[in-house]
């Protein structure tokens, strides 16, 4: 059964960090998950006691606060937040990260913040990220009823899908299951390959089908070609979508778990993301 037992959510006191507080609530909610609150200072400034105790204070108050009626508990740790972050969700088994990722003026669509990147890039567990833009997150209640999510009918495809289908369930949200095919170019200039490329999408189309019938997935299907980044956002937005869900490298290597197709997407979605 799907479930979300425990959801971690950095806390750093900014007016992002605290506009998160919704969306946490509208993951945690559902599955009575326990919110861990995780606040990470540098460690290169040695805390005195009382910073301590001021520290935790605020964590408190922004759990009370926040959080009334859901577990919550709170931690504060030093080092490099990224890496503690990794660390306590390896450590402590967590089912879902969830960061805000940071606007950068004129340049906000081409860097997400670092912090954000380094644990998307090293993390093996899903991780929720917030629509990439300078403005703070909205403080209102939220909810999920359409959910879109994006698949490269690769061996990560199963778990992305079981990933969604099981949210998708739980929030009673309509699923959109979206793939987009490669486009195929003429080998010369004056050649025409529309057959070949009605082909792709007609094999791709039969796979996914196959798959979520296998999978037990209520799903809608929809099948593309072009540019992955451009026509997933296109269907994403057509379906109105609450959330996107897609998938990273399956396993970490030399390069991390951060693909390119995963990067630009969670950088040009105007809905959140879950990566798996």
């Amino acid at each position: 059964m799907f479930t979300l037992r425990k959801i971690l959510l950095p806390v750093d006191f900014s007016d992002r960090s605290r506009g998160m507080a919704p969306y946490a609530k509208a993951f945690a909610s559902p599955f009575r998950s326990q919110l861990v609150l995780f606040h990470v200072e540098d460690s290169h400034r040695a805390l005195r006691a009382e910073q301590t105790h001021q520290i935790k204070a605020q964590l408190e108050s922004f759990s009370s606060k926040e959080f009334q009626g859901l577990s919550a508990i709170s931690e504060l740790v030093e080092g490099d937040p990224a890496t503690k972050i990794v660390e306590y969700a390896r450590a402590e088994q967590v089912d879902l990260i969830m960061m805000p990722t940071r606007g950068c003026g004129p340049y906000r669509r081409f860097l997400l913040g670092s912090q954000t990147a380094k644990v998307l890039h090293d993390s093996d567990c899903p991780i929720w990220t917030s629509v990439h833009a300078d403005e703070t997150l909205p403080t209102e209640s939220v909810s999920y009823r359409k959910i879109a999510s994006a698949v490269d009918l690769g061996s990560h495809t199963e778990p992305v899908l079981l990933w969604a289908s099981g949210l998708a369930s739980a929030f009673d949200a309509r699923l959109l299951v979206i793939h987009v095919t490669r486009s195929v170019e003429p080998i010369v200039a004056e050649a025409s390959m529309p057959d070949r490329q009605v082909e792709l999408v007609r094999c791709a189309t039969e796979q996914l089908t196959d798959l979520v019938k296998k999978l037990k997935v209520q799903a809608e299907i929809v099948v593309g070609s072009g540019s992955v980044i451009e026509e997933t956002y296109n269907y994403a937005a057509r379906f109105a979508a609450d959330l996107l869900i897609i998938g990273r490298h399956e396993a970490k290597g030399l390069a991390g778990r951060l693909n390119p197709h995963a990067y630009a997407l969670i950088r040009e979605s105007l809905c959140p993301v879950v990566s798996i």
